[in-house]
Parts: structure tokens; sequence; C-alpha cells
């Protein structure tokens, strides 16, 4: 929860310096919450129980949260400005999720998904 709002505030305090180049506290702020919210989020997939009936599925995430997270840290390196930062945060966050869907459906039988 904490990383989820240091991350809202990294993102008002980088849209704050749309203008000009975004301080290197606020940027760290942004990548480093970013960044811990998406080794958590591996570290917390790591306790289900449904993770050993399926661990392909699993691993294929937990390895692009974790290159995510380190992508994020990467970003704090730059200084692309709000925009360039911005950008590259949701795509970094976006790719998990796209991943875990292109896993899920490789993994899924279309005949045990009910839809409605």
């Amino acid at each position: 929860m904490v990383a989820i709002a240091a991350g809202g505030a990294g993102v008002l305090n980088t849209i704050g310096h749309e203008a000009n180049a975004v301080p290197d506290e606020v940027r760290w702020m942004l990548a480093g919450a970013l960044a811990a919210a998406l080794v958590t989020i591996a570290l917390i997939t790591a306790t289900l129980r449904v993770r050993t009936e399926s661990p392909e599925l699993y691993r294929t995430v937990d390895i692009v949260l974790i290159v995510c997270a380190g992508l994020c840290l990467g970003v704090g390196l730059t200084d692309w400005g709000a925009k360039g930062t911005l950008t590259a945060m949701a795509m970094l966050l976006l790719a998990p999720i796209a991943v875990g869907i292109l896993v899920w459906l490789k993994h899924t039988e279309p005949d045990t998904v009910e839809l409605g």
C-alpha cells in the first residue's frame, strides 16, 4: 500500500513538473515506488496455493515482474522529462498484465472457461 501511495504522489509531482525537467527526487520516488510494487506483487503471488498446480503460469509472469521492476529503476536513472517518464512507467506497468493475459490464454483450455 505504501508503494502505491508513493507512486501516486510521484505521478502528481511528475505532472506538476510537466514544463521542465523532473527533479531527481521526484523521479526516484516514482521509479522506486513502482519497482517496489512490482516486486511485492511477485512476492505475494509466491504464497498462492494455486501456484503449485500451475507453476508455468506464474514463473513467466514473475520473471516479467522482476524485469519490469529493474527497468523502472533504470527509468529512475534517465532524464526523459515528465512525458517520457510517465510513458515509460505506464508501459512497464502494462507489460506484466499483457504477459499474464497471454500466458493465461495459452494455458487455458477453451472448454473450461465460462464466459457468462
